[in-house]
């Protein structure tokens, strides 16, 4: 298992962290089966959303990739200073 961040802002910053088996097939799962961000509590997918396919024109999983970050790849993003 792999540590995992999601971090979204936009307006609001959404921070989640989670396991996962890796950050490639994290990405690659949740573009085959958006209702994965339920079962971790990143958002909320319904049928409706998946039936009518508006959930692709949400910027998130359009570009999940961009928000899911390794822990070592957030910490890198986040840190202050040059220590």
């Amino acid at each position: 298992m792999e540590k995992l961040v999601f971090d979204y802002t936009y307006c609001f910053e959404y921070i989640i962290s989670f396991e996962y088996e890796s950050k490639e097939k994290f990405i690659f799962d949740v573009i085959e089966n958006p209702k994965i961000l339920n079962m971790l509590g990143i958002i909320y997918v319904d049928e409706f959303q998946i039936e009518e396919e508006t959930i692709f024109e949400e910027e998130y999983i359009k570009n999940i990739d961009e928000y899911v970050l390794t822990l070592n790849e957030w910490f890198i993003k986040n840190k202050t200073g040059n220590n």
